[in-house]
């Protein structure tokens, strides 16, 4: 008798492909949604403009996204199967409407590639922004997005099938209907928390589908000599040693959504402009104020707006000036003042931090053509009182020195 073969250790493709896709899936679509946690705007315009302060964010979630697209496919076919033998027709609506979340799942990732691609800094983006209106309105928008909705509609399904079949632990039916829920108010109001908890009740749904499986013979849990009993105490170890990874993957995913993200960002001044001012900040950050002018001196005045307020940077400049000054409460959330030649930021008010949430208007009200030297000796005696008068022409924000940002 020649000698016995050693039992095999090797994980079936299909095991491999469930841990991959109840485990995954979870992990990537919360990865995804934070990558793009920062992007916003209220029309095409501001939208873009948000990309362009994220696109690296934008590239990788479109990424991520797409790659959860995929294991969004392997598990809702998984559960699907799971669900068959007790439930036939819902197994089936659960999965026809599931591939269809899979394909506008693909759709909508492909939209934020084209977002980013956009955001080039080479391309035209008043052109874009109405190529971008086209896509948002009629029945571009509708033949993108709204096929995504049945995404949450299949998973209900699976959910409630799980559920009233106790083909799995009644505990993780409840866990795949409420992350059904929870997935369009996150997506759709891009709230953290809730994107969160929704990953977190998928990746719940997806322990009980592993705890309850069968071992298969000649799978990780040993070969077809160890007893029953054994195979499931070593499967158990492996479930719970997955679980515990994960988990920890979960909390540090949530450790980053709750983050404050404050940082500082550098503004640079030019003749006569703002460049790299983001669209949208967090609350806390700092702004910076560099100068790239050789020959104007240049300050960035951040005046927070009213709730209520609606009209654009662009309209509220051009404003009277009592008008326009009549919009600030109070004083300036923060004045700097950056002299020609690379010189240090001078903090005339404030130190350039903006903790209130809400939108800011940026300007430059310094005239065209002051001597530097003459408005810093007027700033400084000027003290916290009115801003100095000097001469020169018309004021920065006249030439198009303006523009704003949205504090979250």
């Amino acid at each position: 008798m020649g000698p016995t073969a050693a039992p095999s250790t090797t994980v079936p493709a299909r095991s491999r492909l469930e841990w991959l896709a109840v485990l995954g899936f979870p992990v990537l679509l919360l990865a995804s949604d934070l990558a793009v946690a920062g992007v916003s705007g209220d029309d095409s315009g501001s939208y873009l403009a948000s990309v362009a302060d994220h696109r690296s964010g934008v590239l990788l979630g479109s990424v991520l996204g797409m790659a959860a697209v995929l294991l969004f496919a392997a598990y809702a076919q998984i559960v699907s199967e799971r669900l068959a033998p007790a439930a036939p027709r819902w197994a089936w609506y659960a999965k026809i409407v599931a591939w269809v979340g899979l394909f506008a799942g693909y759709a909508i990732n492909t939209t934020g590639l084209f977002d980013w691609a956009m955001t080039d800094p080479s391309l035209s983006r008043p052109e874009l922004t109405k190529f971008a209106d086209v896509l948002a309105d009629g029945p571009a928008f509708l033949a993108i997005y709204n096929p995504g909705l049945l995404t949450p509609l299949g998973f209900l399904a699976l959910g409630i099938g799980l559920w009233r079949t106790r083909s799995l632990p009644r505990w993780a039916g409840a866990a795949l209907v409420a992350a059904a829920v929870s997935f369009p108010v996150g997506k759709i109001g891009g709230i953290v928390p809730i994107q969160v908890l929704c990953a977190g009740l998928f990746f719940a749904a997806g322990i009980g589908l592993l705890s309850s499986g069968t071992p298969r013979a000649g799978s990780e849990s040993g070969g077809p000599d160890r007893k029953p009993e054994a195979r499931r105490e070593t499967g158990t170890r492996g479930i719970r040693r997955t679980a515990r990874r994960g988990a920890l993957t979960m909390l540090a995913l949530l450790a980053t959504a709750c983050s404050d993200g404050a940082e500082t960002k550098t503004v640079t001044a030019v003749d006569y402009g703002f460049e790299n001012l983001p669209s949208s900040v967090k609350a806390g950050t700092t702004l910076t104020l560099e100068n790239g002018s050789t020959k104007e001196v240049h300050e960035m005045v951040v005046i927070k707006l009213p709730d209520g307020e609606r009209r654009s940077a662009e309209e509220l400049v051009k404003l009277p000036e009592g008008q326009l000054d009549a919009l600030a409460s109070g004083p300036p959330a923060a004045v700097l003042i950056a002299p020609p030649g690379g010189a240090p930021q001078i903090n005339a008010l404030g130190d350039g931090k903006l903790t209130e949430k809400g939108r800011y208007l940026v300007i430059c009200a310094i005239p065209v053509g002051a001597d530097p030297a003459a408005y810093l000796q007027a700033a400084q005696s000027a003290g916290d009182g009115p801003p100095p008068q000097v001469a020169g022409g018309p004021p920065h924000l006249a030439r198009g020195m303006y523009g704003q940002i949205t504090v979250k």
